[in-house]
């Protein structure tokens, strides 16, 4: 084990430990290139990364009857490939039906305003197109005037990197067009501003105007988020073009187990790490022949099982107990289990950036990366694809966009040549005419089309020029579509086109002469923007995996890789090409099953799920999807287990006090203390207790946005924080500068703390009315568990015991404790009139005085608190 000033010595030199010219892993290249559809493969296979417009339009199924295939949770598969196709189905429903809605919902009402559902941004522009790495990014202004009222960017979720959204032109509002786009990315500087701006990836190239001038609408669903399922998806395709590693297991659910190939080909490990402090002999076993009893002495009986467990099985399930568990795939559980690892194995890497601990940030890819700027790959991409990049970047700037800018400017008549509408013999001409012109103040000679356009030349400074009025300018657009929609006027047309000497054109028709001229240049720059916008993609793909070729080169110097369940996917290319054997997924049972699907790359040889499917779930921003007959919500781990497939379970917690542990003997009859959770201490000044109901028939209230309120419990919690665990931070100088934090219980993510106050809020007089997420077994589970000294509850025991067969249970073990103490009452239990003294009196409550003694041998002063 290093110290922490040697730990940090060696993430110094770590830098130099990659080689300065590592080889080229083609698997890199090999895993992104394209792969061309043909005709006998399914549907799904040839879907796009990003949905289509016909998806959220509603016009991809010609069947109207078209029905998602249903999940199978019970039984095996029939087939690898129908498993893969309908968790893909199910996943890409899951992304693009709440966005789907908002269009249909929005075409009924064009009019409307912002909803609960999505909101609709009007005014729509594009202002910049920045040349990103990772494509063309469109920035565009637009206006919320459709909210009515500010938005506060910087605590709103609108428009976050990632998301996707839908566009139409203002004029067809949804009617036959829908463009797809992503957005690239919502600095804070862009947002604030009037109006905002945010940068757009677009999903196809075809879909590109670049025209400034075009005004847009643009709607985004609230709820969903497709990023979180677009690299899980794509890894679902590329699964079904690939071997399958232990899907024998996963979708056949046999039940024999074996020994990863791994283990086979080398079956003698060093278990050095085991033995006991200042023993220097090599501990060397077969694990094909089992291990001695003795070399865990410092496990339990359950936690030996699932360590031999996991070593000795090729898909391996460890159901831990509930205390272990801290969230759902979250980057501070991969920052917590990153630290404990760095204190035998420095030489980790961590994918990802969104790490709040300072230690890990230094072991992140990209703070490597940064320090091996010099680091060359002989052969690789990523000089030749940078190179390839910017010389089109140039090439686009140079060709493309400032024919934009110069395309309503009569005074350039190259650009017409440059593209072909124009001969050099027809400019010359105009040229030698213009000569002959001199304006009535000047002897300066015109350019050849201002001169050529004599009266009917216009100043390029857009249509709200003061050289004409409005009126002048609708009836030259009237005149000019008559002259267009007539079949002889087009000839005509032709005609003047075609003429080597445009002077010969009459003066009255040389003003639609060059209207058309200029309407065939914009089509001509906008096809040509389009060519290169495709050509800027390819080159894009290929710096892209470049990049991925040398982070692969980094990655193979490190011992121990992490990442979150939704790097995976989304890093799947790196994973495969490096040819891992091992992963482990702990909160396996918190992660949809297509995500742990993903993650069976064909090198695969061990997978070891950890995990626990009685706490938290993947939450669903589509309900509908959640539960029969989809159970989307359902994670390969929890149906393996209902599968009966093998497994073990951890049944000693080391968290909890006792009193607490007790809530959750209803959900894990078997789980019992190890010794030292008998010595935690009390929370000071409550009674002694360390798990307390205060109940109450206070009513809830519905807020505006339709959430549950119950606003004298709140005041009670208030208080109680106040004046008693505040007190006891502020005693304490280790605690002194910790921060309370608040969360409600469907967004509750587990991380355990000492003490946990828990407001329970509904309250109603009638059990048919429910309890919201508090009947949800998993939820209620979680909130239990978490608390390591004091665990506070403030409801209605009555409501939650008579809404919920779990609360009953709960409720009755409050009442008929071990120690023969009830846990549950109408009032608060304090041990002190100094702590209570300031107490404020709860309102619409008994304004009588409480007056029964305390423990303390004081009277209560306060009023009537029962």
């Amino acid at each position: 084990m290093l110290s922490s000033r040697k730990a940090a010595r060696s993430s110094q030199r770590y830098r130099h430990e990659v080689p300065s010219s590592p080889s080229v892993n083609l698997a890199t290249r090999k895993y992104y290139e394209d792969v061309p559809h043909n005709a006998d493969q399914a549907d799904w296979l040839k879907k796009p990364e990003l949905p289509t417009a016909d998806e959220i339009l509603g016009t991809d199924h010609e069947d109207e009857d078209f029905a998602l295939a249903t999940n199978r949770i019970h039984g095996p598969w029939f087939s690898t490939q129908l498993y893969l196709e309908t968790h893909y189905g199910l996943l890409r429903e899951a992304a693009t039906a709440n966005l789907r809605d908002a269009v249909t919902t929005f075409r009924a009402r064009p009019g409307m305003t912002d909803n609960k559902s999505f909101v609709i941004y009007e005014r729509v522009l594009l202002t910049h197109i920045t040349m990103a790495d990772r494509g063309m990014a469109f920035r565009v202004s637009f206006s919320t005037r459709r909210a009515g009222q500010q938005i506060l960017w910087r605590y709103s979720s609108r428009l976050i990197a990632g998301k996707v959204v839908a566009l139409s032109s203002a004029s067809d509002k949804f009617a036959t067009q829908c463009v797809i786009a992503v957005v690239a990315a919502r600095p804070m500087e862009g947002v604030i501003k009037s109006p905002p701006e945010v940068d757009l990836f677009f999903a196809q190239t075809e879909d590109i105007d670049p025209d400034p001038l075009k005004e847009w609408l643009m709607i985004e669903a609230r709820s969903g988020y497709y990023e979180a399922h677009r690299h899980t998806m794509t890894a679902l395709q590329k699964l079904s073009r690939e071997r399958f590693p232990l899907s024998n297991h996963i979708c056949g659910l046999q039940t024999r187990l074996e020994a990863p190939q791994y283990v086979k080909s080398s079956p003698v490990m060093n278990f050095q790490s085991f033995a006991s402090k200042g023993a220097n002999e090599p501990l060397e076993y077969d694990m094909m022949k089992g291990l001695p009893l003795g070399l865990f002495e410092h496990l339990n009986s359950h936690q030996q099982n699932a360590l031999r467990h996991m070593l000795t099985s090729d898909l391996a399930i460890i159901q831990e107990d509930p205390p272990i568990i801290v969230a759902t795939h979250t980057n501070h559980v991969l920052d917590q289990i990153l630290t404990h690892i760095a204190k035998f194995e420095p030489k980790y890497i961590r994918i990802g950036g969104r790490s709040r601990n300072a230690k890990v940030l230094e072991r992140t890819l990209f703070a490597i990366k940064d320090n091996q700027r010099s680091l060359n790959l002989p052969n690789g991409l990523l000089h030749r694809a940078r190179r390839k990049h910017v010389a089109l970047i140039n090439d686009i700037i140079q060709n493309t966009l400032k024919g934009f800018d110069k395309q309503g400017d009569a005074s350039i008549g190259s650009i017409f040549i440059q593209h072909e509408l124009r001969t050099k013999e027809q400019l010359v001409n105009l040229e030698r005419g213009s000569n002959e012109w001199v304006t009535c103040t000047t002897t300066r000679l015109l350019e050849p089309l201002i001169a050529w356009l004599g009266e009917q030349a216009t100043p390029f400074d857009g249509l709200n020029t003061s050289n004409y009025s409005s009126k002048v300018i609708e009836d030259f657009d009237q005149d000019y579509e008559v002259l267009m929609g007539l079949e002889e006027k087009e000839l005509v047309m032709e005609k003047y086109l075609e003429l080597r000497d445009m002077w010969e054109i009459p003066c009255e028709d040389r003003g639609a002469v060059y209207k058309e001229l200029h309407a065939r240049l914009l089509k001509r720059l906008h096809g040509d923007f389009r060519d290169r916008a495709k050509a800027y993609l390819v080159t894009s793909k290929l710096l892209q995996t470049g990049k991925l070729e040398r982070d692969c080169a980094i990655l193979r110097t490190a011992k121990l890789i992490g990442m979150t369940t939704t790097g995976l996917s989304k890093y799947r290319g790196l994973t495969s090409a490096m040819e891992l054997r091992v992963v482990l997924i702990e909160e396996a049972a918190e992660v949809i099953e297509a995500s742990v699907a993903a993650a069976c790359f064909e090198s695969l040889q061990h997978s070891i799920l950890v995990g626990d499917h009685k706490q938290l779930k993947e939450s669903f921003a589509l309900h509908e999807l959640a539960g029969e007959p989809f159970y989307l919500d359902v994670s390969m781990f929890e149906r393996l287990i209902q599968n009966n497939f093998p497994f073990v379970m951890l049944q000693e917690q080391r968290r909890m006090a006792p009193e607490i542990r007790q809530l959750l003997t209803p959900i894990y009859e078997e789980l019992h203390d190890h010794h030292t959770v008998s010595l935690i201490k009390p929370v000071p000044g409550m009674g002694n207790l360390k798990l307390f109901f205060f109940t109450h028939s206070w009513p809830e209230v519905n807020d505006n946005l339709t959430s549950k309120v119950n606003e004298i419990e709140a005041l009670m919690v208030f208080e109680l924080f106040r004046k008693k665990i505040l007190k006891m931070l502020l005693e304490n100088e280790n605690t002194r500068s910790c921060l309370p934090t608040a969360a409600t219980v469907d967004s509750y993510q587990g991380e355990e703390n000492d003490v946990v106050i828990f407001s329970l809020v509904r309250s109603r007089s009638s059990q048919s009315d429910g309890i919201g997420f508090l009947g949800i077994d998993n939820r209620v589970c979680l909130a239990l568990s978490r608390a390591r000294r004091g665990l506070y509850m403030l409801g209605n025991a009555a409501h939650l015991a008579g809404s919920s067969k779990l609360w009953r249970r709960i409720i009755s073990i409050l009442k008929s404790p071990a120690d023969g103490r009830p846990q549950i009452g109408f009032g608060i239990p304090v041990t002190c009139r100094h702590a209570i003294q300031d107490w404020n009196s709860a309102k619409n409550n008994c304004k009588l005085l409480c007056r029964p003694n305390l423990d303390c041998g004081h009277v209560c002063p306060l009023k009537c608190h029962r």
